[in-house]
């Protein structure tokens, strides 16, 4: 084989993708959100997602949970109950 060559066989696998895919209903129902706030986070690039035309998105698995975790709330250290 030369470089930048593929085998018949390497050249019809289907790249899967690594996390699951979800549309805009789907999406939006994983982030417990409506789907006109989905929308506008779309609109004002807040979350990361595929547009295949002018009303359809897709949205990965791993962006909806990086998007998340970017608006989590960190508690500050342990709790103590002191009972007396």
């Amino acid at each position: 084989m030369f470089p930048g060559e593929f085998r018949r066989e390497d050249r019809f696998k289907v790249n899967k993708p690594e996390t699951p895919v979800y549309d805009l209903s789907q999406a939006a129902a994983y982030l417990r959100l409506s789907e006109r706030q989905l929308r506008d986070l779309v609109r004002h690039r807040r979350i990361t997602c595929s547009r295949i035309d002018y009303r359809t998105f897709r949205f990965r698995q791993a962006d909806l949970d990086e998007f998340l975790e970017a608006f989590s709330v960190r508690r500050k250290g342990t709790y103590q109950l002191t009972f007396e």
